[in-house]
């Protein structure tokens, strides 16, 4: 999948760090992968998970120092949200992907 592709679709990018994102793997699509792409074009270095065969989600990225950038708290989680991201990392995303709140699959 393409760029072009990609942004003819909205993508919720918070999906990419959740287990259940993207209708927990259903609609991935790939948009997971290109997410972490993205990262590294940008000189960060995103670690993937596949969990239960359909599920691949980012649980880590490095910054090019080799400083973790998420989770800020250095506590992994299968459900990413805004507060766990440094601010530079939620601008670089949000401003490719726009911006997103929550994961589809968080409810409330």
């Amino acid at each position: 999948m393409d760029w072009e592709n990609i942004l003819k679709k909205e993508i919720n990018w918070l999906d990419a760090f959740d287990k259940f994102g993207f209708d927990d793997g259903y609609e991935n699509e790939g948009y997971t992968d290109e997410i972490a792409d993205f990262l590294e074009d940008n000189k960060y270095y995103a670690q993937s998970i596949n969990a239960g065969g359909h599920n691949t989600y980012i649980f880590q990225i490095y910054d090019s120092e080799g400083e973790r950038a998420y989770p800020i708290d250095n506590v992994s989680s299968r459900y990413g949200t805004r507060d766990m991201f440094p601010p530079k990392l939620l601008k670089l995303l949000d401003g490719r992907y726009g911006k997103s709140t929550k994961s589809e699959h968080i409810k409330s």
